[in-house]
């Protein structure tokens, strides 16, 4: 089990967008890996901190198996 702070943003450089500190999402909470006979399973459970209405928001992620 881990307890984590994520923090983050996807800036557009195409459009000529200007990075603004204000703009920087955070998030903490939980996760827990276990490893099975069919790989490595992950449970995560986060709380955005600062998110604005049009953020996209995901409470809960799965995972099965290990990244490329």
């Amino acid at each position: 089990m881990a307890y984590f702070v994520d923090t983050g943003n996807v800036f557009d450089t195409n459009r000529g967008y200007d990075f603004d500190l204000n703009e920087i999402r955070w998030s903490t909470g939980v996760a827990l890996q276990w490893n099975t006979f069919i790989g490595p399973l992950g449970f995560s459970f986060g709380k955005a901190m600062n998110a604005t209405p049009e953020d996209e928001k995901q409470f809960f992620q799965f995972s099965l198996g290990q990244p490329f």
